[in-house]
């Protein structure tokens, strides 16, 4: 870390940082008054998958809030060369996929608290398929066939 960056104060958080804290902090203690393991609700259900519908609800609510929806239509996302050969992001793309995780995991907790968060990752890869221009529509069928291939994530009901 250089000096200027030691001298910056952290940003201020937003409200639904805020909140992701509280859910987390009510989840350990809830667990620790009941005599569990204080992660006991923080674990998810291997079993519960997303539906295509939720998929979409996290690309609208993504879309709902500017701060996040900048980070997703900004984020770089190096070609597989530039990855293999060793690709390093910038200091903006880092702080993008910090606040894209926090708001994977603040929506996680608030709406699937049951679901990993690695079923997030399939309407994170419509995002970043749209704004490659791979598909045209986040809500059309090129994205629900992607859905639907991703079978380890999502439900094929909708």
């Amino acid at each position: 870390m250089s000096e200027d960056e030691e001298d910056d104060p952290p940003r201020t958080l937003y409200p639904w940082e805020h909140e992701l804290d509280r859910m987390v902090e009510e989840r350990k203690a809830r667990a620790l008054r009941e005599g569990k393991d204080e992660k006991y609700y923080l674990r998810p259900d291997p079993d519960k998958k997303l539906t295509i519908e939720d998929c979409f609800r996290y690309i609208r609510t993504a879309q709902s809030m500017p701060e996040v929806w900048d980070a997703f239509m900004n984020m770089y996302l190096p070609t597989d060369e530039e990855e293999a050969a060793g690709y390093e992001p910038s200091e903006e793309d880092d702080n993008r996929h910090v606040l894209r995780n926090w708001f994977t995991n603040w929506y996680r907790f608030k709406f699937h608290p049951d679901v990993g968060a690695f079923a997030f990752l399939a309407p994170r890869v419509v995002i970043e398929k749209y704004t490659q221009g791979k598909i045209d529509d986040m809500f059309g069928q090129q994205a629900i066939d992607y859905l639907l291939e991703d079978s380890e994530f999502v439900r094929g009901d909708k």
